[in-house]
């Protein structure tokens, strides 16, 4: 959800109002009303307050659809129920109707009529249609078919939510990456519930006929079992019974528990790499010593989607002012300069400073120099072009040392 200014909204409002007139000014409607319904950078802050708009009118859906449910609120607030539901309808459905006709705007979906066919078959489209049929189904369809049961679609619309933030992107990434663990974290599952169930139906069939009637009943308690849960409508009696269903719950902490934490590892790994990718978006955007707006508009948004503070985003992007670039990119930085008075004169009043620092330095080259080529750098280095006689001198020395150690 958009973060706004919450002093004077309405001046506010009508200053991105303003800026996206400025900003779509000879632009076609089609164009205007994509860039109002879809973030395009550098454009306008009006696109967040839709946004806003529609996310609180979600929430306001799915509180009346719960409160519904309630006999005694739906009984005093019948029409009002009906008539806020009706508002939210025709709103999604302005929405899903704009969404589509904009929708060539995309580059992914530009071939007029068959990209909006694609369009409305992909996830985000379909969620907004299934968010308003039940309503029109119920009315056109309600005299002939009892179609009460499509109320509980409505629910659906919690899902719009998810265009709103990049987690469940996160998480469709991880599992695509770790499908193939997650896989065979499931076929275990699925042997060991098979097991579970079967060796239930053998000991407990004879002494409770009606509970373990079958191996397929008996799944429901091997699940709950294993989950860890145990309800206690549905337990063994017998002492064989007794003693595999300690074995099963002390075997399903583990095995439950499998996917899990494979899920919570790989996504904080992915979380990590994504906020890794953002820093380098701003390294670049950074590069040129010129941020504008529309490199700001994708760092504000990306910074959202990796879950990065605004405070945060401010700090990485002074530290990487600094250096002129990303972490591990030499090339952006500042080339070392050899004069620093202040550095010297405090390594000069604090010798074991400058020995912890000699110290870490001669550690770090002769790890590099173990894992390194020692022909090809013995090459680089003969080459005038490259390395002075003292920088010769100090690696023929290195290299020596780590020949007698």
């Amino acid at each position: 959800m958009s973060h706004l200014p919450s002093k004077n909204p309405f001046r506010s409002l009508a200053k991105a109002y303003a800026e996206f007139c400025a900003g779509t000014q000879g632009q076609s409607l089609r164009k205007k009303v994509y860039t109002l319904l879809y973030p395009v950078p550098g454009v306008s802050r009006l696109h967040h307050y839709v946004d806003n708009f529609l996310v609180w009118t979600v929430l306001l859906s799915v509180v009346l659809i719960i409160l519904e449910s309630v006999k005694s609120v739906e009984h005093q607030f019948h029409a009002e129920f009906v008539l806020l539901d009706a508002i939210t309808v025709v709103i999604f459905s302005i929405e899903y109707v704009l969404r589509l006709y904009a929708i060539p705007e995309d580059p992914d979906y530009a071939s007029g009529i068959s990209g909006r066919l694609r369009y409305m078959k992909s996830g985000s489209a379909l969620i907004d249609l299934i968010a308003v049929a039940p309503f029109y189904l119920e009315s056109l369809l309600g005299q002939v078919f009892d179609l009460r049961f499509m109320r509980v679609f409505r629910l659906v619309r919690l899902l719009k939510l998810t265009r709103y933030t990049g987690s469940l992107r996160t998480l469709g990434a991880v599992i695509a990456r770790e499908s193939s663990i997650l896989s065979a974290a499931g076929f275990l599952m699925l042997l060991l519930v098979l097991l579970a169930a079967s060796l239930g139906y053998l000991f407990e069939h004879d002494a409770q006929p009606d509970k373990f009637e079958n191996i397929p009943q008996s799944i429901y308690w091997a699940v709950i079992t294993l989950a860890s849960v145990g309800y206690g409508d549905l337990s063994p009696i017998t002492p064989m019974g007794r003693v595999m269903t300690i074995i099963l719950a002390i075997v399903g902490v583990g095995i439950f528990a499998l996917p899990a934490g494979v899920l919570a590892s790989a996504f904080s790994d992915q979380l990590h790499l994504e906020r890794e990718r953002f820093q380098h978006m701003v390294a670049d955007a950074l590069s040129d010593g010129v941020l504008t707006d529309e490199e700001k508009a994708m760092i504000e948004a990306e910074s959202k989607r990796v879950h990065l503070d605004p405070a945060d985003v401010e700090r990485l992007m002074q530290v990487m002012a600094r250096r002129g670039g990303a972490p591990g990119d030499r090339r952006k930085r500042p080339e070392p300069q050899d004069d620093h008075p202040a550095a010297l004169a405090s390594l000069s009043q604090n010798p074991e400073l400058a020995f912890a620092q000699i110290n870490q330095l001669l550690s770090n080259a002769r790890l590099v120099l173990a894992a390194a080529d020692r022909d090809q750098l013995k090459k680089l280095f003969d080459d005038p072009a490259r390395a002075s006689d003292d920088q010769r001198q100090l690696f023929a020395k290195l290299l020596e040392q780590q020949r007698v150690s």
